[in-house]
């Protein structure tokens, strides 16, 4: 531990040494902060300077900071008994054991790659490390690979490569929308698949479809895991609790234990008690009077066939406020066939105005923060 501190921060190579002592900071009581090496380090000092501003939760175990993909970056505290609940529910409906091998596939400054570690640690499976020297698929081939977590685009890849993924027993998807011919490529592949939703908040999953969903079901989230709670406030919001829960965010009140986390995403759990996640509050803007979620039209467009990537933001329109404009990452830029599919999906006034081709400058991050995409479209109407 770093002589005065309070805490541990951990940002070198994500190695055997880095998890080790991750695990001895943690078993020793010392709260421990994951930093992102890709930040600037300017960046990464002002996140280590908030820190220093103010003092911790007692009981605290991590600091994590979110994305930011909509709003500025929150540190997220959680004490230890968040994480072990989150691995043990997310356990009770993956089975994991002794011999089984999941690939770290995401960093472990993101909530999704920590999740990894106290998952195998609490099931007496392996935690296998990403050999950054090897190709991505060749790894999950030669390395027994039983179990991953990955985001959309991760699989896409996979898929387009041709890798062998037959001797998975479980493949874990979430982190972004999910294309629905990603998913029928999967099924028709025999991928033991899962759909998952859930955030730094709540250490990692809070709802997950079962083995051996169908095609049906993994267009939902799944069913809410043990040692959590969910509800669907009057505005629709996805709402939180129970033992996977944060304490609170760095340098704001701590929560009191059985407040609900207000996600900010918005959702709806069907009669069998599934969740769909339909967008976020922050996201939403307005065209004409008429409310706007970027991710309806992005999941419209997703569906169309080429279709990889797709993102959506308003532009500002003198006649209606705002009007949707969408970025395509496609095997081909066929914007007329596109709008000929999703005008049977969307309202007339949900179909996006302009087209743009997906930037090949931009990072290749797990996620791309909205912020990136308006940027862009500003600079592209100068």
């Amino acid at each position: 531990m770093s002589p005065g501190a309070a805490f541990e921060v951990l940002d070198g190579p994500e190695d055997r040494a880095f998890v080790d002592k991750l695990f001895r900071c943690l078993d020793g009581g010392i709260p421990v902060v994951p930093l992102n090496r890709r930040l600037p380090d300017a960046t990464r000092r002002a996140q280590l300077d908030f820190l220093h501003q103010h003092p911790l939760f007692e009981g605290a175990a991590t600091v994590l900071f979110t994305s930011g993909s909509s709003a500025k970056p929150k540190a997220v505290v959680h004490d230890l008994n968040a994480h072990l609940m989150s691995a043990r529910g997310a356990n009770e409906n993956i089975r994991l054991g002794a011999g089984d091998r999941w690939l770290v596939s995401l960093p472990l400054y993101h909530v999704g790659g920590l999740a990894i570690l106290f998952r195998c640690r609490e099931s007496g499976a392996e935690a296998v490390r990403r050999d950054p020297e090897r190709a991505f698929g060749e790894q999950i081939e030669r390395d027994g690979i039983t179990h991953l977590s990955l985001v959309p685009t991760q699989l896409q890849r996979l898929l387009d490569a041709g890798t062998d993924l037959s001797h998975l027993k479980a493949l874990l998807l979430g982190g972004a929308v999910i294309p629905p011919n990603l998913v029928q490529r999967a099924l028709a592949a025999g991928l033991p698949l899962h759909t998952t939703y859930g955030m730094t908040e709540t250490a990692s999953q809070v709802t997950t479809t079962r083995p051996g969903a169908s095609l049906a079901e993994l267009a939902t989230a799944g069913w809410v895991l043990p040692y959590r709670h969910l509800s669907i406030s009057g505005e629709g919001e996805i709402l939180v609790r129970g033992e996977v829960r944060c304490l609170g965010y760095h340098g704001s009140k701590r929560m009191d234990p059985d407040a609900w986390l207000h996600t900010g995403d918005v959702g709806h759990v069907d009669k069998a008690g599934r969740l769909s996640v339909t967008g976020r509050l922050d996201n939403q803007f307005i065209s004409g009077g008429e409310n706007i979620y970027p991710e309806t039209i992005e999941r419209a467009l997703l569906a169309c066939p080429g279709v990889r990537r797709a993102v959506v933001v308003p532009r500002d329109d003198p006649a209606f406020g705002k009007r949707p404009v969408a970025f395509v990452d496609a095997a081909s830029f066929a914007p007329e066939d596109w709008i000929g599919q999703i005008q049977g999906a969307l309202a007339r006034f949900m179909v996006p105005d302009a087209f743009y081709p997906w930037p090949t400058d931009l990072p290749d991050g797990l996620k791309i923060p909205r912020s990136t995409w308006a940027n862009r479209l500003k600079k592209l109407d100068e």
